[in-house]
């Protein structure tokens, strides 16, 4: 138990009890069976940390939330699901834009996470207002990055970072910005996973091999969208990145598995293909404990890793996820559950002697000087304890 551990605060078990009832994997009007204190800002905070605020909203109206919750709770809990709704109203229709323009210059492409989950083919959120997005996240091969950007310069997006041929060389994503109607939309414009540079990089499936083998034909027969399939695994990896460090991404396995009969043999058998049997099967085991998914206990021990790297998962991640207290999850703990999410214990040892000494290539792709001073510093470097500077740098660190 990684998501709510014998230890978790009064706070996450609240939670994660209102996330269930609102979500559905449990009885409407079930109420909280544990005699524990109630703290209305520490849900709250938490609740917008794991991105559930607007579910919670959704469950309380709908009448499946049957908790007696303070007003003042209530009420905050709806200006989150307006404030979600009004952003994706926008970020949406903006999206459709760019899928259609896209289309006419003849790039191959494809929303990602809560784009794709909230509208096209595969769309598990009929209501845009329950599945906040921080960003549009859209998938191309590598050599059409030039033309899609190109289109988002269009629509008058400018990138965010600098340094755009050291992204290129290391990276697998550049974000690009717009204000429009008060609102700020970010685009993060992907040509691969995770990138070759990244402690992921063994998870680096290419915007080709993606487009290609993992997506169908796109709304309306514009562009391309994730299948089933496609969805469940890059949800899970790009999770995987994060340490797991938020349950909306649960709650898309959760929804993507209860959307229909899924075929697990194909779904296994593309995780095998991908190389990321370990992430999926730390995202459905996640999901499986939060939500209840009815996943079936053959598939998991199909993915599952050995038993010893089983439980310094399951520590790693607990760690990662702060069950302690409402405090920002511990980057340190999520560094290792990374490592030991690859696929055979050969690629833990090797991702973890590169993280600590990278060859000269990582300094050349950042456009760092790989000097001696420069590479002796990197081990301190790699195993503190320390917050990345952006959300959006990614490194062996």
């Amino acid at each position: 138990m990684f998501v709510i551990p014998p230890n978790a605060s009064p706070a996450r078990r609240w939670l994660a009890h209102l996330v269930r009832v609102a979500a559905g994997s449990v009885r409407p009007g079930d109420r909280f069976d544990d005699q524990l204190p109630l703290d209305p800002a520490a849900v709250r905070a938490l609740a917008l940390r794991h991105r559930v605020a607007p579910l919670l909203h959704r469950g309380l109206v709908d009448g499946r939330v049957a908790d007696p919750l303070p007003e003042g709770l209530r009420e905050a809990l709806r200006r989150d699901y307006y404030a979600t709704l009004r952003k994706n109203v926008i970020a949406l229709e903006l999206g459709a834009a760019l899928l259609t323009d896209l289309d006419a210059a003849g790039v191959a492409a494809a929303p990602l996470k809560g784009w794709a989950l909230a509208e096209g083919p595969g769309a598990v959120y009929p209501d845009a207002g329950v599945r906040p997005m921080d960003d549009l996240d859209l998938i191309v091969g590598r050599h059409d990055c030039d033309r899609a950007s190109r289109v988002l310069r269009e629509h008058g997006f400018a990138p965010v970072q600098t340094r755009a041929a050291a992204r290129l060389a290391g990276g697998h994503e550049i974000a690009f910005h717009r204000r429009i109607a008060g609102v700020n939309l970010f685009v993060e414009l992907h040509w691969a996973w995770a990138g070759s540079e990244s402690l992921m990089r063994g998870f680096a499936v290419s915007g080709e091999q993606f487009l290609a083998g993992l997506c169908e034909s796109g709304k309306g027969g514009v562009g391309l969208a994730p299948s089933r399939v496609g969805h469940l695994l890059f949800v899970a990896v790009h999770a995987a990145r994060h340490a797991f460090s938020r349950w909306i991404w649960l709650l898309d396995l959760h929804r993507l598995v209860e959307s229909g009969l899924l075929d697990w043999a194909d779904l296994l058998s593309q995780a095998e293909a991908y190389r990321c049997r370990r992430p999926l099967y730390a995202g459905l085991a996640a999901t499986r404990e939060l939500l209840r998914t009815p996943i079936p206990k053959e598939v998991l021990a199909e993915l599952a890793p050995g038993p010893v790297r089983r439980q310094l998962l399951k520590r790693s991640l607990a760690g990662s996820g702060t069950p302690r207290a409402d405090r920002e999850p511990d980057p340190r703990s999520g560094r290792v559950a990374k490592l030991l999410l690859g696929e055979s214990w050969w690629d833990v040892a090797r991702t973890a002697a590169w993280a600590v000494a990278p060859g000269r290539a990582w300094y050349e792709k950042r456009g760092e000087s790989a000097d001696l001073t420069r590479r002796l510093r990197h081990p301190a470097r790699a195993l503190a304890s320390r917050r990345p500077a952006t959300r959006r740098t990614e490194g062996p660190s």
